[in-house]
This record gives C-alpha cells, structure tokens and sequence, in this order.
C-alpha cells in the first residue's frame, strides 16, 4: 500500500501540486482534467493510485481549469502537477 504525501506548493505563475512517495513508472500516471467537475484527477493505469481535487483559488476567481493549462512530471518519486493560473 502506498501512503503518498500531498502537498500545494504554488509558484508566481502557476498552482502547483506535489505527490511524494509515489514509486510507480511515470508511464503509468494519467492526469486529466474533469470538465464537469472541474476536478484534476490522477489515476494509474495498474489502479494502486487514484486522487481527485479541485483548486478553490481558480473558483473563486471564476476561472474554469482546461486540459491546455495543466502540465505534469514525474522525477524522484514525486509526480508534480502544475496548472497556469
């Protein structure tokens, strides 16, 4: 069982999201954008992994999130999830 570590930790231009302690291959993690929610979820494709989440800071402005904006990576066991504000 994995016990990941979950972290916001945002930059001048984007919110930034980390997942630590993830020890699955970067081609395994999918990251999308729920439309209707306006969720990101995380999920992987051998289903040990899966995290929804919204960015209260986006609503509030009324910003809607977009596939376009998002970008992730995956190094040191970290899967770092960034979204253009």
């Amino acid at each position: 069982r994995v016990i990941a570590i979950f972290i916001r930790k945002d930059t001048n231009k984007e919110f930034q999201f980390r997942i630590r302690n993830l020890t699955y291959p970067a081609e395994v993690y999918n990251v999308s954008v729920d439309d209707e929610k306006q969720e990101i979820v995380i999920r992987t494709s051998n289903k040990k992994y899966y995290k929804r989440f919204d960015i209260p800071d986006m609503k509030r402005r009324g910003l809607k999130l977009d596939q376009s904006q998002l970008k992730w990576v995956y190094q040191n066991n970290t899967l770092v999830v960034s979204v253009r504000d």
